[in-house]
């Protein structure tokens, strides 16, 4: 079977689009301490309720980040009992093909794909979300080798 492919461009390193969007030391900080925070419940020293909460497709960044500020003021009511990582996914799987495939493959539903604007998208939308609320955010990782890209936003 051959496999029909069109080679576009290469897209960046990691590393090279972390340059391009980091984080400062104060979310470097926030982000560490929700990592250790995760951690703590799931190895069982924290008995927190870990609840990942979201749609199933971020696609519109205004309303991602209006959710989500408004996911603080419910964290702060049930932070002795409940630890809520924001879903935010960016991808949308397709079985076969056709559709909207989300964020990192078309930023815009209305242009074509384009992947590395939507990884620069995401990565925007994550570091938002993160220096503007403290929420490291869940993302769904339709491909494995996208993860480079946003660990070091993600919580999970």
């Amino acid at each position: 079977m051959e496999m029909q492919m069109e080679y576009i461009r290469k897209l960046p390193e990691p590393q090279e689009l972390m340059e391009q969007f980091p984080i400062d030391d104060k979310v470097k900080a926030i982000k560490a301490k929700r990592d250790e925070e995760i951690k703590d419940i799931l190895t069982g020293k924290d008995n927190r309720f870990l609840l990942i909460i979201g749609p199933c497709s971020a696609d519109n960044e205004p309303a991602v980040l209006d959710y989500i500020h408004r996911l603080v003021k419910v964290q702060e009511q049930v932070k002795d009992k409940i630890f809520i990582i924001p879903r935010v996914y960016t991808s949308k799987p397709r079985t076969i093909g056709v559709g909207y495939k989300g964020m990192l493959h078309q930023p815009d539903p209305q242009e074509h794909s384009d992947m590395l604007r939507g990884l620069m998208s995401i990565r925007e939308l994550h570091l938002k979300t993160l220096a503007e609320t403290g929420f490291t955010c869940a993302d769904e990782m339709l491909y494995p080798e996208n993860h480079a890209y946003l660990d070091d936003l993600l919580g999970y």
